[in-house]
């Protein structure tokens, strides 16, 4: 036969529960007899707290005596000291003082142990001294609590141990440490004469500055260095803009020049004025004339001397030259009258005047280009003096400013040193240990309690897991859904008894 199907009717889980009753009650008492069993045998645990106030202080101020020159201060918010007080708290060196002052074995032994707890601490084999203090330090850690209230500067510290008293002597000596170190950890660690040994090298440095600031100002008779440097710029741009428009001037002198010099090259120097035709040719007669004087010469040569006599030849060449000439002539001639062109005349002096220009122009920018060198020259002078002008401003800003932290330092340290005489410090305890009277750990109450709920719902479970494995029938639906058959009648078993 199968496993019967699981029910789902609450008449079914009822039925279930009531068949396996004395499972589930013996169950639910198991588990309440162990958790009596352990609310006997575990130790009791008592918490003791405290309460500690962090305000505003002078640690705000941290001084370094140790770096060279002026100490700088950083400023911390609410929250950074806070967070570094929790963690001075929570140091190993304060565990290791509460350990040290109270004993090891105070810690690590229960003064409220049960018999069987004691066994078992029997059982452990004996360690060195060193072992359990550093065991007792690891279980002081352990149960040591420290937290910041929400939205306040109030620190809850809070120990649990076996025995109220145990807890609250180690929570105030935890305190006490505490405050203690505290104040050794925010102690200015400088003694006010040696920021009294700085400011007096200071105040020598800051008037070695000044003198060297003031030393270069007379020799450069520099009264505005920056309104120098600003002028000087602006006359080297408009000396840049005049150069530019000299510039322009030669280029369109030059482009001027060369277009009236193509103009001139194609005028003639001269014009035909008149021109007068059929006038006697003088010229002619005059060649006549001297021809004929000559002939007359060659004549009586001829007669006289030979032909070879050189006088005779010479006279015959200028004879044969006369008549080349006098065949050129004709006896009338054009005579024509020229003159000066008056074009070209005023292109030729328009051409001057454009070359007097482009000369005139090409001397200016001459003269602007030394100037603009001259100024840049001046320019690269006034920004190298700015440059150390600066170096020494700065120099005597960054000394002024180191000698005034180091007043401030001094002064600090002071009070830093008079405070910490008198344990002066920022942290308040609001609440001293207290003697808890209550234990924390075991709450035997809520444990029976959350015990029997567990019992019951673990009864109950098992019920109907041994239902599901159960395949006997029981009831008249099992008879009917198992085996297809109507139940005709019932009869109870204790008819049967």
């Amino acid at each position: 036969m199968g496993r019967r199907a699981v029910q789902n009717s609450i008449r079914d889980i009822l039925d279930v529960i009531f068949r396996y009753k004395l499972r589930i009650v013996a169950l639910a008492l198991l588990v309440i007899a162990v958790v009596t069993l352990y609310n006997l045998l575990v130790a009791e645990t008592y918490e003791s707290q405290a309460k500690l106030l962090v305000r505003r202080g002078r640690e705000d101020v941290s001084v370094d005596p140790s770096v060279e020159g002026s100490s700088v201060a950083f400023a911390q918010n609410l929250e950074s000291e806070v967070n570094s007080e929790l963690a001075i708290l929570k140091s190993q060196q304060l565990a290791e003082h509460v350990v040290n002052k109270i004993g090891a074995s105070a810690l690590l032994v229960c003064p409220r142990e049960c018999p069987a707890v004691s066994w078992l601490h029997s059982l452990r084999k004996p360690s060195s001294q060193g072992g359990d203090v550093d065991r007792a330090v690891k279980l002081f850690t352990e149960n040591l609590g420290v937290e910041v209230e929400r939205k306040s500067q109030i620190i809850t510290v809070s120990f649990d141990a076996g025995d109220a008293s145990l807890a609250q002597a180690a929570l105030n000596d935890l305190i006490r440490a505490y405050l203690d170190l505290h104040i050794e950890v925010h102690a200015a660690k400088a003694d006010p004469s040696f920021f009294e040994d700085q400011i007096a090298a200071l105040k020598q440095e800051l008037a070695s500055a000044e003198k060297r600031l003031e030393d270069f100002r007379n020799h450069y008779a520099i009264s505005s260095l920056d309104l120098q440097v600003e002028a000087l710029l602006a006359q080297i741009r408009g000396i840049e803009d005049v150069i530019d428009d000299a510039s322009g001037k030669v280029s369109a002198s030059q482009a001027q020049i060369l277009i009236l010099e193509a103009a001139v090259e194609k005028r003639p120097k001269t014009k035909e004025l008149s021109r007068t035709t059929g006038t006697t040719n003088w010229a002619a007669d005059d060649y006549k004339k001297r021809l004929a004087e000559i002939r007359l010469k060659e004549a009586d040569l001829a007669a006289r001397y030979e032909e070879s006599y050189r006088p005779l030849v010479e006279l015959r060449q200028q004879i044969k030259q006369l008549e080349e000439s006098l065949s050129k002539e004709g006896d009338t001639h054009t005579e024509v009258t020229t003159g000066i062109d008056d074009n070209r005349k005023q292109l030729e002096l328009e051409l001057e005047r454009q070359r007097a220009e482009s000369n005139a122009q090409k001397a200016r920018l001459k003269v602007l280009r030394e100037s603009l060198a001259t100024y840049r020259e001046r320019y690269t002078t006034l920004s190298a003096q700015k440059v150390e002008l600066d170096r020494l401003q700065r120099d005597v800003a960054l000394t002024e400013e180191a000698y005034r932290k180091s007043r401030e330092n001094l002064e600090e340290s002071k009070t830093s040193v008079a405070l910490d005489k008198r344990e002066v410090s920022n942290v308040s305890v609001v609440q001293p240990a207290v003697k808890p009277f209550e234990p924390i750990r075991p709450k035997r109450t809520r444990n029976i309690a959350l015990g029997a709920m567990l019992g019951i719902l673990a009864g109950i479970a098992l019920a109907f897991l041994s239902d599901y494995f159960d395949d006997s029938i029981k009831t008249d639906s099992d008879v009917s859904k198992r085996l297809g058959l109507p139940v005709l009648a019932s009869i109870p078993e204790d008819r049967f008894a």
